[in-house]
Formats: structure tokens, C-alpha cells, sequence
């Protein structure tokens, strides 16, 4: 599988590495263990993630705040969950679960793992990084339809397939984390939530993709700015037609917005 050429070691620093337990079912097993929220998971990700959300909250909205906590004071000025009204809202968890899945579905998981000590299975790391490695392979294809439009089926195939790619993770993620529930309230073992991830664990692993909102930004300003919505020609040549412009902005509309689909489902963390 292609999965064996990606490490399966934790990254550095990571708070998680040294822990002892494990979950219950490893990703690559769980669809097994869990098909019907596997199942659910793929074909309707925001609607499990919502309730996966309330289910490892114990049902408490209460205790509910954006991402949990977990992705505070990221680079692009990411503010402090908590404190801009997104405490006990469910308006703002949908708004979570539609708009940056992979943040959601990861916080998800981890509040899991920070609740019972767990750590991650190695297979579930090396799945976890084939998926960020598809959703950055994407970007570069569409970034080089724009500069070769003959590219542009391939990138389109190639995001299809990073597409089903992240579903398909995200829905794993979805029936371990579901199966650990399942499984420790049958032993009478399920612990009352806590409120935010981040009061439970040391700070949040640092990873590559952390800063892709500064990078969506720097694409967005490169090619939709006035100054730079054509792809420029050389000095000295005749001003490019206003069809040649429309085209190039069109290019360039759609990978901006291809690559903000990519941002959000890049964020998986192991």
C-alpha cells in the first residue's frame, strides 16, 4: 500500500508520543469494527462529525467550543475559542464541521486521546500523513493548471482522488473514535468531558500545516489582485485582451478556491 512509504514515528515534540495506551482499534481496522458510522462518516461528514462532536462531550453543548480549543492562536490571527460566542453554540459547531472538517474531525480525536491518555496507532500516522500528502499534491496540480491549462484534467483527477482520500480518513477516524466510546461504556470505564482540549494537554503539536492560511492568503493576493490577475507577459508586448484577462482570472479563481478546499482537509493531525 502506499501508506508504507510515509514515516509511522510522532512528530517532534509531540505531547502524545510517550503514552502508554493505545486506542482500542487502530484506523485501518475500525470501518470493520464501526461500518455504519463508517459508513455515515463518508458519505456525510458534517452531520457525523456534529454528532461525534456531542457524543464525546457526553452530550453537554455546554462544554462545546470552537474546535475545542485546539487550534488557538494559529498563524493568520486565529482567535481564542471561547470568546467570541462560539461556547454552547451549535450554529457555530455546524459552521465548524462544514467549513474546516479536517481542524473539526481532528479535535475530535484528540480530545478523545488527551480524555483517556491514548496515542496513536503508527499505521494511523502513516494513513493520516498519506492523506495531508494527496491534499498537498492537489494544490500543486491546480497550481500548475494555472500556468499550463493543459494540466488542468490531471488536476482534476488528482483532487477527485484527495477527495475521496480525506473522506475515507476522516470517516476511519470517525469509527475509532465511536468504537473507543462504545467500547468503555459497555466496562463502565467513560470518563465525564472536561471543557476544552487545551486545559487537558500540554500546547498543540506544531505541524507543516499550520500555516496554510497564510499561503491561501499569498495565492489569494497573487492572482486576484489588480495588479496580478493576468499572468504576465513579457516587456514590450501588446497589453493582454480583456478575453485573455477573463480566462487568466477565471484560472485563477479556481485555484484559489481549490486550494482553500485543500486547506481545510490538510489539517489531520497524528
Amino acid at each position: 500500500m502506499c501508506i508504507c512509504f510515509f514515516d509511522d514515528g510522532p512528530i517532534d515534540k509531540d505531547p502524545r508520543a510517550n503514552r502508554g495506551n493505545m486506542f482500542k482499534v487502530g484506523m485501518k481496522d475500525a470501518p470493520c469494527k464501526d461500518p455504519a458510522i463508517c459508513f455515515a462518516g463518508f458519505f456525510c461528514n458534517p452531520c457525523v462529525g456534529c454528532y461525534m462532536r456531542k457524543k464525546v462531550l457526553g452530550g453537554n453543548l455546554d462544554l462545546y467550543m470552537c474546535c475545542q480549543g485546539y487550534y488557538d492562536g494559529l498563524c493568520c490571527g486565529h482567535p481564542k475559542a471561547g470568546s467570541y460566542g462560539d461556547t454552547g453554540n451549535p450554529a457555530c459547531m455546524a459552521c465548524e464541521m462544514c467549513c474546516c472538517p479536517g481542524w473539526a474531525t481532528s479535535a475530535t480525536r484528540q480530545y478523545v486521546m488527551d480524555q483517556y491518555d491514548l496515542a496513536s496507532d503508527p499505521c494511523d500516522r502513516q494513513i493520516i500523513r498519506f492523506n495531508n500528502f494527496m491534499q498537498l499534491l492537489s494544490c500543486i496540480c491546480y497550481t500548475l493548471a494555472i500556468i499550463e491549462p493543459s494540466c488542468r484534467d490531471l488536476a482534476d483527477l488528482v483532487g477527485c482522488i484527495a477527495d475521496l482520500v480525506f473522506y475515507a480518513t476522516a470517516a476511519c477516524m470517525f469509527a475509532q473514535v465511536n468504537y473507543e466510546l462504545t467500547e468503555r461504556e459497555k466496562a463502565g470505564s467513560l470518563g465525564a468531558p472536561r471543557g476544552g482540549g487545551q486545559a487537558m494537554t500540554a500546547p498543540n503539536c506544531v505541524e507543516i500545516n499550520q500555516c496554510l492560511g497564510c499561503t491561501r492568503q499569498f495565492f489569494t493576493k497573487s492572482f486576484l489582485g489588480d495588479d496580478a490577475a493576468v499572468l504576465a507577459r513579457s516587456s514590450g508586448e501588446e497589453p493582454a485582451s480583456p478575453r485573455h484577462r477573463a480566462g487568466s482570472a477565471s484560472m485563477a479563481w479556481r485555484l484559489t478556491r481549490r486550494f482553500n478546499e485543500r486547506a481545510v482537509k490538510f489539517d489531520f493531525h497524528t
